[in-house]
Formats: structure tokens, sequence, C-alpha cells
């Protein structure tokens, strides 16, 4: 689908406003589940060709998944960028950019959109899981992160960055009070599932003195197991989030590659 579809992808974009404002808020913000949430988008998408906006969240939630990219879906968004809102055409034109070029785009538009959420979780997303590539403090993604928080508490999708942003960061009060605000939500699956994993496994490691004894139990869990290979996925490892080299060691193996969140593996070691 390109802007010169019938009606204009504009019509695709606003008419298609109520059902991705259940999908994205209701379905991935209950649970935080991706690959739901991609499955509802692509339902949409074969109902109304015409929704960008549902090929832009298929482009976040593939990139999270670490799905192949679509090129034909970034080419279809930027022949219909002007087909979105202002603010929302710099949100997506920052999701097609590098990510150092990407970094300084979403820094602008929280600039330019103070008060629109989803710019401050994007930006504050992408601080922390590259911004350390291009000399950005981790602190830097708290505040962006915080910044959402005030706007919106509701919006799940970004506790865990914040939740392991704080980790990272080494504010035990506060990483307790998200943690413990992670625990509250219903269980889901897949990567959103696996993040929460490490989120606590981190906390326990770096916080307390049971970090062997939380991840004992949690790889012990059938439905962890199983879940498992969605921790390739995730953006972070325990020792980037603070923990001791030593306590991890012989526990998980981690491979670093080039991109934090999309180049790490992980997995049990033969020892482990």
């Amino acid at each position: 689908m390109t802007a010169s579809a019938p009606s204009g992808a504009r019509y695709g974009v606003t008419s298609m406003v109520a059902p991705l404002r259940r999908v994205l808020v209701r379905r991935p913000a209950t649970s935080g589940d991706w690959e739901g949430a991609g499955k509802a988008y692509r339902t949409l998408l074969e109902e109304n060709q015409g929704c960008l906006a549902c090929q832009y969240r298929l482009i976040e939630i593939d990139r999270w998944l670490e799905n192949t990219p679509d090129s034909t879906r970034a080419r279809s968004l930027l022949e219909g960028i002007l087909s979105f809102r202002q603010q929302w055409r710099g949100l997506v034109a920052a999701s097609l950019e590098p990510p150092g070029q990407r970094v300084e785009q979403l820094a602008a538009l929280t600039t330019n959109y103070s008060s629109w959420h989803l710019g401050w979780a994007a930006y504050g997303s992408e601080l922390f899981n590259r911004g350390s590539f291009f000399g950005r403090r981790r602190s830097e993604a708290i505040e962006a992160l915080n910044s959402q928080r005030a706007l919106d508490a509701g919006f799940v999708p970004a506790w865990t960055d914040r939740t392991l942003a704080l980790i990272a960061n080494g504010d035990s009060a506060a990483a307790d009070t998200a943690i413990r605000r992670l625990r509250s939500l219903p269980p889901t699956v897949g990567l959103a599932q696996a993040q929460r994993l490490l989120a606590a496994i981190a906390f326990a490691f770096r916080f307390t003195s049971h970090g062997l004894q939380t991840w004992d139990s949690a790889s012990h869990d059938p439905s962890v197991r199983a879940g498992l290979p969605k921790v390739a996925a995730g953006p972070r490892v325990l020792a980037g989030l603070g923990s001791p080299l030593g306590s991890t060691a012989g526990t998980i193996t981690c491979i670093p590659v080039t991109v934090i969140w999309e180049s790490r593996r992980c997995k049990l070691s033969s020892d482990g």
C-alpha cells in the first residue's frame, strides 16, 4: 500500500484510530505481548490495506522480535509519511533511520512535542538500548522514561525498559518499586515474559544475595524453559545490568556482538 492508493493513505491512518488504540493499549499494554500485537496489526492491515499506522507498528514490533526487516513496508511508510499527523511523522521518520540518527531525531521530537508520551517512550527506549553507543548516559534514558511515565503511567510497554534502566543505574529503591509493578501484571508470553524474567534475575543478582537461587528457580520452570529462546531477542544481559561477572559465570553464557539488543545471544551453559 502506498500513498497513491484509493482515498489516500490518510484515510487508512485516521480511520483506524479506534481499533489501533484498542490493540496498542489493551493488548500489548495489559500484557506486553509483542507477538500477539503483531498478529493483531497484521489482521487490521488485511482488513484495511491503507492502514499505514499498522505498517509503522509492525516495523517496530519486527525490530523488537528480530524479524527480517520488510523493505516494502518501510518504502510504503516513506511514500505515505505526509498522511500522518505532524508528531507521528517525526516518530515514523525516526524509526526508519539508523540508530545514531534515530536517537537525535527522537530527542528533537520530545522537544517539539513534550506532552506526547509516545515520543518520550520511544526516546527513552532508544537511549536505554543503544544510547551508550553514541555517548549517551544511562541516566538520560531514565529521565526520558520518567517523563513518559508522568504523562501516561499506564503505558506498560515502557515499564520493562524503565525497570531495567533503574537496575543498571544501581537505584535499588526505585528498581524495587518498578520490579513489584512488573510482577503485578498478568503473565504473558514470548519476548515480554523473557524480559520480565531477565529483570527479576538481574535485580536479584545486583541487589540481593539470592541471584543464583532466583535463576535456578526460574530455569526449572517448564514454562520458562519453553520461552528461553526469546531471551536471545531481548536487549539486556546480566553483566550489562551491573551484575557481578563472577556471580553469573557458569550460569548464563552471553556472546555480545555488534548491537546490544539486536545481536545478543544468551544460552544455558552446559555446566550451568
